[in-house]
């Protein structure tokens, strides 16, 4: 992508259909909550670095790629979904932003990270609410 060699693995393929089909496990497959799974985890930059290493490797995008959800407690409801267009190309400014950073880490040898100095924090403000709550 962009000149930089990315690679991925397929959970699986359907070469005569030219179809991706992507495995994942979440609490709750329901609509609403696949929708925010979508964006907490980035399935839409997935399937965009996916579909471009099917046109590298065949010349041209999946025909199809779907996401089939599998809950994690019984009774372990499938649910299957396909991303909207505008979702995958969203994710196009993301994927060129990581390549452009990573290039440039490279070629600096500088790596962005946590900050060399000790940094104070503190307790999370709902310990304190439930210390108050409970005296």
């Amino acid at each position: 992508i962009n000149g930089h060699p990315i690679k991925g693995r397929f959970d699986y393929y359907h070469p005569d259909e030219q179809i991706i089909i992507d495995l994942k496990t979440s609490q709750d497959a329901s609509p609403e909550a696949v929708k925010k799974y979508v964006f907490n985890y980035g399935l839409h930059i997935q399937q965009f670095v996916y579909s471009e290493i099917h046109k590298a490797i065949t010349g041209q995008y999946p025909a199809d790629f779907v996401f089939v959800m599998v809950e994690k407690t019984p009774p372990f409801g499938v649910a299957v979904f396909r991303l909207k267009p505008e979702a995958v190309s969203f994710a196009k400014k993301d994927v060129f932003n990581a390549i452009e950073i990573y290039q440039e880490c490279i070629h600096s040898g500088v790596w962005p990270g946590y900050p060399d100095e000790v940094q104070t924090v503190d307790l999370p403000a709902w310990v304190y609410r439930q210390q108050q709550e409970a005296a």
